[in-house]
Order: C-alpha cells, then structure tokens, then sequence
C-alpha cells in the first residue's frame, strides 16, 4: 500500500468513526428522493475531506463519493456532506451559537432559497444561485448538497483573490438574489423576525471578542510601521467600543431599502465554473449560514473587501457598486416589484453608513485568506488570547500587508476608525 493510499485509509476510517450517522441507508434515503421507486443499492461508497480540516472554520465539508445501482444498472454520484464541527479551544457558550447559525442555514435552504428560485423562474430567469441541497438534519446538524464540482464549479484560490470580470459576476448573481428576497419578504413579512440583526443576534460573544481582537491586530500593526503610528491612537479608542458600534451600524433600520443578506459573501463562499478557453461564465453562491435581514452594503462591502485581487482599486469598487446597483433595479422591475427602490446615490450612502462590520473583519479576513494552512484551530485563533501574535503576523505577511495598509487608511478617510 502506497503512502498516500495509506493516508486515504486513514482518513476515511477517522470520517466514519467520527460521522457514523454516513451509511448506506442515508445514501438510499437521498437517492430517492428522485428516483422513489426504482430499484436502488448501494454498493460501496468512499469519503475524504472537501476542504482541508479548519479551511471551513464552524463545520466539516465531506465529499462523499457512492457507487450504485439502479434496475441494475451500475452508477456514482458524489455528495458534499456539510457536518457541524466543535472546537476544544471554545467555551461552551460559543459552541452552541455556532450550532444556532448552522441550524439557520438549515431553514434558509428550507423556506428562503427554494421560493427565491421560483421567483427568478416566473420572470424567466435561470440563474442557479446556489446548489442543490438534498436533505438537512437538525438533531444530528448535517445538510447534504449537490457536489458542485462534479459539474465543473471551483473556487478561485483565496490567496489570489477576485478580479473585476470575477466580482463583476458575483455582485451581479447577489444583486439578483438580493431582489428575490426583497419581494419574497414582501409576501412572507415574518421572514424579518426569523432573519434577525447578524452581529446581536447572532454570536454575540465569539464576535465581541473577535472584533475586539481585530482592532488590537490592527494597532499592532500600525506600531510597527512608522508612517503609520498617527494611527494607534484612534485605534485606541475605539477597542472597548468597536462591538458596540458595529451593532448599531447592522441593526436594521426599517426605513431603509433591506435584503436577506448572505452574510459572509468572501471567495471561499463563491464557486466558478469556465468556458473551454478559460473564461468565466457562472457563479454560484454557497455557505448560507450567517443570513439576516438587513442592508445589502453589508454584503457588497464584505465581498469587496475581503476578496479582491490586489490589482482592484478603490475605483474599481465604485464601479462594482454602479454595475450591482444597475442589476438590483432591472431585476427588481421585472420582479414588478413597486415600492422605492435606493438609487445609486443613496445605496452609495448606506455603504458610508453600513461599512464598519467590513471594516471591522476585512483586515482580519484578508490575512487570514494568505495563509498556506489555516489549521484546525482556525476558528479559535481569532479569539483566544493565547493566538495574538498570530493573528498580527496574519497582518504582516508581506504578501498582505500593503492592502491591510491601504483598507486601513481606507476605512480612516472614512471616519470609520475615529472614536
């Protein structure tokens, strides 16, 4: 047995002792859901890791691969298996409300992105969104997808980052997204109590001590570099106060223009798939688990932020807002959706105004994405202090460092670091 083989056998004994619930029964369970009376067995099937362990910081991807036979006639399909993860180095508290945002992405599949896709349909729009999810178990917390890659969709390497033609699409698909919900919320109002405010609401003591933690990253960095230090003291004063400041950028104001929010729209949440010469030509969106009911500048600063190649410039990203902008209005319209829509102006106002929880994690996350491995104690080094020296040579990886420099002195032009 080769070395590699070896690991491969070791690696899926690990998966079926830990995720013994994996067996031939939910693999027949699934399969009929398309095929109810036909003759199915299951003949053997392989498991491995999606990702490497601690690239998905509050779950573990498992790609399932089955061999099959329906009325007799030989078949393979191939699952993603999204398993909730626990980590040793959290508190109990913080386990548990990372439980409750992955129970959240249970019901988005469940009672949001099903009707979001029939919305699109009625106004003849094939955009695929997102992919299928096959079944979701809240006792045991597993949801069951379609393997995206098995139809030719990837992820661009975090550590390259998204071009214009690659941000260009994804805002163009959130945009279309966005608008479904808008009229979708219109139809189901109790969707807005269900989909509540993200930071209060949603993991309130991990994030406290995250944000808390990124600001400290921040300062340290700006102490080290001496063009810097005028700084330090504004980041100063807003340590104690930053959690606070970012519930009231993100609570949601009912007077103004609001979507279900992905949430954490980055590049490891976004899957391509390319033409025979390479190109671009789909996106789908995936990792639904921090969905609220709130501002669309949340997710277009996020995604902005935390995702760009190196090569985009804070005039590309008013150009991404432009093209966004022009996508919600046409979809919306078509969607006959009648109520006021924000014009370019104001979304460009509620970014000024809805930009601090991006400013707040784009630094952390954009030092996160250059990392070779991120490690099994990914999700824990954000917020133990034991981790602070990692999470300050996140900041100063050189390959990073010149654009935490530049969405440093970003966000400081836009008063989002002064007390």
């Amino acid at each position: 047995m080769s070395a590699q083989t070896e690991m491969e056998s070791d690696q899926q004994m690990k998966l079926r002792c830990a995720y013994p619930w994996i067996n031939n029964d939910l693999f027949e369970e699934i399969l009929r859901v398309d095929f109810p009376t036909e003759s199915i067995i299951i003949q053997k099937y392989y498991l491995n890791a999606a990702l490497p362990y601690g690239e998905n910081y509050s779950s573990q991807m498992i790609r399932a691969k089955v061999d099959y036979t329906i009325n007799s006639a030989s078949k393979q399909i191939s699952f993603i298996i999204k398993a909730a993860q626990t980590c040793d180095n959290l508190d109990e508290k913080m386990v548990n409300e990372m439980k409750e945002v992955f129970r959240k992405e249970m019901t988005v599949y469940d009672k949001v992105l099903t009707k979001v896709r029939e919305l699109l349909k009625e106004i003849d729009d094939k955009t695929k969104l997102h992919g299928r999810c096959y079944k979701t178990n809240e006792d045991i917390g597993y949801l069951i997808f379609e393997d995206l890659s098995a139809v030719g969709f990837c992820n661009v390497d975090r550590r390259t980052g998204l071009d214009m033609t690659h941000l260009k699409l994804v805002l163009s698909v959130a945009a279309k997204y966005h608008a479904a919900t808008v009229v979708l919320v219109e139809k189901e109002p109790s969707l807005k109590t269900f989909f509540k405010d993200h930071v209060t609401e949603s993991g309130e003591s991990f994030l406290r001590k995250m944000l808390t933690n990124v600001v400290v990253a921040q300062k340290e960095f700006c102490k080290r570099k001496p063009h810097l230090e005028y700084l330090v003291p504004k980041l100063n004063g807003i340590e104690n106060t930053f959690f606070n400041r970012i519930c009231e950028t993100t609570t949601r104001n009912d007077n103004d223009f609001n979507v279900i929010v992905h949430g954490d729209l980055w590049s490891n949440n976004i899957m391509f798939k390319y033409d025979k010469n390479g190109d671009v030509e789909d996106t789908v969106l995936v990792d639904f688990q921090l969905c609220y009911y709130g501002s669309p500048a949340l997710d277009l600063t996020y995604c902005m932020y935390t995702s760009s190649h190196n090569d985009v410039t804070e005039s590309d990203w008013d150009i991404l807002v432009q093209c966004y902008s022009k996508e919600l209005r046409k979809t919306l319209k078509k969607l006959n959706y009648s109520k006021k829509v924000p014009s370019l102006m104001e979304l460009n106002a509620q970014i000024i105004m809805k930009g601090m929880y991006a400013a707040g994690v784009g630094p952390m996350c954009e030092g996160g994405r250059m990392l070779e491995n991120v490690g099994a104690d990914g999700l824990a080094n954000f917020v133990i202090d034991e981790a602070a020296e990692y999470r300050l040579n996140m900041l100063l990886n050189p390959k990073v460092a010149p654009k935490i420099e530049m969405l440093i002195k970003y966000f400081d032009r836009r008063g989002r670091i002064n007390k």
